[in-house]
């Protein structure tokens, strides 16, 4: 196709059950007619493996997003809107501290909160599914009852985002 010169430009590159790949063209300081040619792998979707998303936190036993994990959020806003195929499972997880119930609450409670924040950056909520699962899968030792450090249970404080299916 052809480019404008002194431009920058962003296109995705997408294919049926392939994550859409960004690339990035420059026109800036060229001259003279040039063909550009890039290469790049896409990633298949996987459907139903869940990714954990460290970059999105909560403080303490709050359902609260971390002013941090706002950037993490965006990326996930960004994935879905280049992805207009997904749909998307939000599982939210605790450590073991406190009561089952208050934490298969919170977990709920934080699942609900990424999901509107999606929403209200113009992801359709079909899109999205939230869960909350509290302590009930511990990724380490720490259960009830077991003396653990910090950074033990924040291993079991997270949030996975699992594609679920391919809407056509």
């Amino acid at each position: 196709m052809p480019l404008t010169g002194n431009t920058d430009y962003k296109m995705y590159v997408k294919s049926n059950g392939f994550y859409a790949e960004p690339v990035i063209i420059s026109t800036k300081g060229i001259r003279k007619s040039e063909i550009f040619a890039d290469s790049l792998v896409l990633s298949p979707i996987d459907l139903k493996k869940a990714a954990i998303w460290r970059t999105i936190l909560f403080k303490g036993k709050k359902e609260e997003y971390t002013p941090e994990s706002v950037s993490g959020l965006d990326s996930l806003v960004n994935l879905l809107e280049v992805n207009p195929e997904i749909q998307i499972e939000i599982g939210c997880h605790t450590d073991s501290r406190g009561s089952f119930t208050d934490n298969l609450l919170l977990s709920r409670k934080r699942s609900d909160e990424i999901a509107m924040y999606l929403i209200n950056k113009g992801i359709d909520a079909p899109r999205i599914i939230s869960i909350g699962y509290g302590e009930g899968k511990l990724l380490n030792y720490c259960r009830d009852g077991v003396l653990c450090l910090e950074e033990d249970h924040a291993v079991n404080n997270r949030v996975e985002i699992k594609v679920l299916e391919l809407i056509r």
